[in-house]
């Protein structure tokens, strides 16, 4: 499906907001708003938004936060016609590769606990298990009279060592599309 694609990773631009939220709605629960991706394009000293086009058309995107030496993954989201074509981890190394060029030493992320794919294509990257975050999830409909679905918090350590390098350098060649 991607062969003879072009595929190009970039900065979120305001303009992309609109398109990006169409596939926040599909694919989670409680989607974030036209607001709050404004909001974080805004933050130009912390925050870094990048959508991935297949031939022009927004297909996904993800972002980072960084605090200090810390990197926090807001999300990572491709259009479910595009899945399973490596997309996903070529997002996910744009943004390691901004935290390597941001110094930052640790990423840190959220998923629901129920998402094994996602549990996995980031153990896939190094990801630990830190801990759960009780509740995180408050749109998850569970029996009435419980609490929402508990998050995973994953963390990745010293994200510019030689070990990690070369983990990063063996999905780099998995991709199979070239640089993006």
């Amino acid at each position: 499906m991607l062969q003879g694609s072009r595929i190009r990773i970039s900065p979120m631009q305001f303009s992309d907001i609109e398109e990006v939220v169409k596939i926040e709605r599909r694919i989670f629960p409680s989607p974030w708003s036209i607001e709050i991706f404004e909001e974080q394009l805004n933050r130009t000293d912390c925050a870094f938004y990048f959508v991935v086009k297949v031939d022009d058309k927004i297909v996904g995107y993800a972002g980072i936060i960084f605090t200090g030496d810390e990197g926090h993954i807001t999300n990572v989201a491709v259009n479910e016609n595009y899945r399973r074509r490596k997309i996903g981890s070529a997002l996910l190394l744009r943004l390691i590769e901004m935290a390597q060029d941001k110094r930052s030493r640790h990423l840190f992320l959220e998923l629901r606990k129920s998402n094994k794919v996602a549990l996995k294509f980031y153990e896939k990257f190094g990801f630990q298990i830190l801990g759960l975050r009780r509740n995180y999830y408050s749109d998850t409909c569970l029996p009435v009279g419980t609490a929402g679905e508990d998050a995973v918090v994953m963390f990745v350590n010293n994200v510019s060592s030689a070990n990690y390098q070369d983990r990063l350098q063996i999905i780099r060649d998995s991709i199979g599309f070239g640089e993006v």
